[in-house]
This record gives C-alpha cells, sequence and structure tokens, in this order.
C-alpha cells in the first residue's frame, strides 16, 4: 500500500473514534497501547492493534487492516493474525478489514468449513455517505471523503468541498499543505489526483508539489535519462556530466554501470 497505508497510520488515532461508532458499531470509552510484540513468522505487524473499552466496560482488542485492493489470502492472514492474538493474550478479538479501493470488496471474510477461526468483518470505505465524513470537524474524518459514496462525475465538486471543509477548520499554512498533500495522495486511489492538483492550483491556498513523494521520484528518474543521454555523448567527462546535473560523481558513475533506480 505504500503511501496509503502511511497516511492511514499517520491519521488512525484521530479517526479511531468518530469512525469507531458509525463504521464499527463500537463505542469506545477508552483506549491503550498493547507494548507486546507478536513473535512469530508472520511477514509484517498489524497495521493498528489497541486494547479498547467500549461503553458497555467490556475490553477487547481491536485489531484493523486497511487494503487498497482484494487480497485472495486476507482470510487466512487474518486468522493467523487472530490465532496469534488468542495465543498469547487469550481475550477477545475484534478484527476489522477496511478496503479503500473503489466499489466493493469481494473478499472472502469466513474460512470454509472445517478451518474455522470465525471471520473477520469487511468495511467499504466507498460506501460512507458523503454528509457523514464531510460534516465531521475531525480533518482526517473530512479527508476519507474522497474514498465515500458519490458518482465519479461529481469528484470536482467533492474536492472542492472538502478542501473548502478543511480550510474553515484550519488556518495555519503549513497544517494546511500537510492535509492536501494527504487528500493528493489519497485521491490517487479514485484516479482524481489530477483534478485534486488543478483545484489546488485553481483555489488560493498554497500545495508545494515537490514536497510529493511521487513528484519526487518522476524528478529523479527525469535526471536519470538526462544523466545516461549524456552519458552516451562521448563529449562530456563524468566530472562534467556531474556538475551539470547537480549529481554528485558517485551517483553518475553508479548510473554509468547500469546500477540505476529503474
Amino acid at each position: 500500500m505504500g503511501e496509503f497505508d502511511k497516511i492511514l497510520k499517520e491519521n488512525i488515532e484521530a479517526l479511531l473514534l468518530p469512525l469507531s461508532g458509525k463504521l464499527l458499531g463500537i463505542r469506545i470509552q477508552a483506549t491503550r497501547e498493547v507494548k507486546e510484540k507478536l513473535q512469530s513468522t508472520i511477514e509484517r505487524e498489524p497495521d493498528f492493534l489497541k486494547w479498547v473499552t467500549d461503553d458497555t466496560g467490556a475490553e477487547f482488542l481491536l485489531h484493523l487492516e486497511f487494503q487498497t485492493q482484494d487480497d485472495p489470502k486476507m482470510v487466512y492472514r487474518m486468522a493467523e493474525y487472530k490465532a496469534l492474538l488468542l495465543r498469547k493474550f487469550e481475550v477477545s478479538v475484534r478484527q476489522f478489514v477496511l478496503y479503500l479501493g473503489v466499489g466493493q470488496s469481494k473478499m472472502v471474510t469466513d474460512l470454509p468449513a472445517g478451518q474455522e477461526i470465525k471471520g473477520y468483518a469487511l468495511k467499504n470505505l466507498s460506501e460512507i455517505p458523503l454528509d457523514q465524513t464531510l460534516h465531521s470537524s475531525v480533518p482526517e474524518e473530512i479527508l476519507l471523503a474522497i474514498l465515500g459514496d458519490y458518482p465519479r462525475e461529481e469528484g470536482v465538486k467533492v474536492i472542492k468541498r472538502i478542501i473548502e471543509r478543511l480550510w474553515s477548520l484550519q488556518s495555519d499554512e503549513t497544517t494546511r499543505q500537510h492535509y492536501l498533500q494527504h487528500l493528493v495522495i489519497l485521491s490517487r486511489l479514485r484516479k482524481l489526483d489530477s483534478i485534486t492538483e488543478e483545484i489546488a492550483d485553481q483555489m488560493p491556498i498554497t500545495y508545494d508539489i515537490e514536497t510529493d513523494h511521487f513528484y519526487q521520484k518522476g524528478r529523479s528518474r527525469e535526471k536519470e535519462e538526462i544523466i545516461k543521454n549524456m552519458l552516451a555523448d562521448s563529449s562530456f567527462s563524468l566530472e562534467e556530466i556531474a556538475r551539470l546535473t547537480n549529481t554528485s560523481l558517485a551517483i553518475v558513475q553508479k548510473i554509468q554501470g547500469g546500477n540505476t533506480s529503474s
């Protein structure tokens, strides 16, 4: 998931309280960290794992995973997590997969007969009503509106409403840029990132495109192609190429040797 996974992990603390009741059906009263690490051969740590106390006083482990596309083995992955958590803590575990992709996920949520560890709950963020997120006073929840339930042809209108709502809650320019950068990245999940950038250019806001990860990656590849072309032209020395492209000699030599980022 890369950038999307990072954004959700950064914002999940702010999102947990407003989303838990609306999306998960859990009214959280308190949370605390799970300090212990899962000692196992699993490929990755859970995306989100916390001790939660709900409004009835019940305490349990809340486990969330984020998916941008269907994983045919997701039900086994969740079962593996659950088995490890049950063995280690011997408490109730509630699991949810939050699907960020377009439309509805078709992932299987329950194991076949004879393999049961009771399945997880699957939630499609594309089904969240637009008004629910846009009327929120939590910026991180407002950002999720870009992944919500609206016709694609209304994308421009939705993006403008998201930005206007965020700006009404936040006047600090640095914080605004932070939210806007997250919006651009999340909008890629709906193939609306170019439209988001165009709208950002038209509105009285500043978005520093040069801080964007994908922009930086594109610039790096562009410079690499220039260096390759200069290397093919024998009239330039390695030192001249490094100086003219504002690159270190070591990188030029690395590209010359065929060890590049592509």
